[in-house]
């Protein structure tokens, strides 16, 4: 965590002369993450798109939780990409030489490649002020809660995820 701070910095921590702080924007954010990972792009090159540091990234995951499930997603379809790239790579299909990606899979998925396995996902899980498990559910999240919703903000939710499912490419019926 001690260069935590030094990799944070690639990214100014204040704003642009005349500018604003760049703020969460709630769903487009969370697929931005996900299509990233997707593509291979790692937490860093994130908050280069976003233009914020890594602490303002694990500030907005604390905050929202649907920005919280999308990066926990994100690290999974990361993982995917790599570990195709590594399967083409045995496989004689990658432009990738072997000890590079080797080098790559071993620093960035320790928990799966590395010599003293070690979980980066888990590493995101229990960041510096994530609420704990034993915290309560959110008001609007309790069993009583969404009984209590009218038609109008259960449909809304149900489009919500319905939406969210018909994005999924890796979705099967």
């Amino acid at each position: 965590m001690a260069n935590m701070t030094r990799m944070s910095a690639l990214v100014p921590k204040e704003p642009k002369a005349g500018g604003t702080y760049r703020r969460y924007e709630g769903e487009e954010d969370c697929w931005a993450v996900r299509g990233w990972a997707q593509d291979g792009m790692f937490p860093e090159e994130w908050c280069a798109h976003f233009g914020i540091t890594m602490s303002t990234l694990y500030n907005w995951a604390n905050a929202h939780p649907e920005f919280e499930q999308a990066c926990m997603e994100a690290w999974y379809l990361l993982r995917a990409f790599w570990t195709k790239k590594a399967r083409d790579a045995t496989q004689r299909a990658s432009d990738i030489p072997p000890s590079v990606l080797k080098t790559i899979l071993e620093r960035r998925f320790p928990d799966t490649w590395g010599k003293n396995p070690r979980n980066t996902q888990e590493t995101f899980e229990t960041r510096p002020g994530r609420p704990s498990e034993d915290e309560a559910l959110p008001e609007d999240q309790t069993p009583e809660a969404v009984r209590a919703m009218d038609s109008d903000t259960l449909a809304k939710r149900i489009a919500a995820l319905q939406a969210r499912r018909e994005h999924d490419p890796e979705r099967k019926e």
